[in-house]
């Protein structure tokens, strides 16, 4: 797990944010960032208008996105995604 964060998930979030977005962020919200895109895909960052509500330091709106992302697994919701989309927001919005 720690290589696939470090090798493929933190490397795909920070391509889709770029780096000096990246760098603005505080651990809680890197971390966030990594387990929305493990479950959800760096993707979604940009498709769902995370990664510009970042770039434009709009982060009560990323968060907000965040919460409200994918929340189904085919075709159904699942409870445990909005548990975790609840509290991957909840750690964004947490500061260190």
């Amino acid at each position: 797990l720690e290589y696939d964060i470090n090798n493929r998930f933190k490397p795909a979030v920070v391509s889709v944010l770029g780096q000096s977005n990246w760098d603005k962020l505080n651990d809680n919200q890197k971390a966030c960032l990594i387990s929305y895109s493990y479950n959800a895909g760096a993707g979604t960052l940009r498709t769902r208008g995370i990664s510009d509500a970042i770039a434009n330091d709009k982060y009560k709106d990323a968060s907000k996105e965040i919460f409200e992302g994918p929340i189904t697994s085919g075709g159904k919701v699942v409870d445990g995604l909005i548990r975790r989309r609840k509290t991957e927001s909840y750690l964004f919005d947490k500061s260190v």
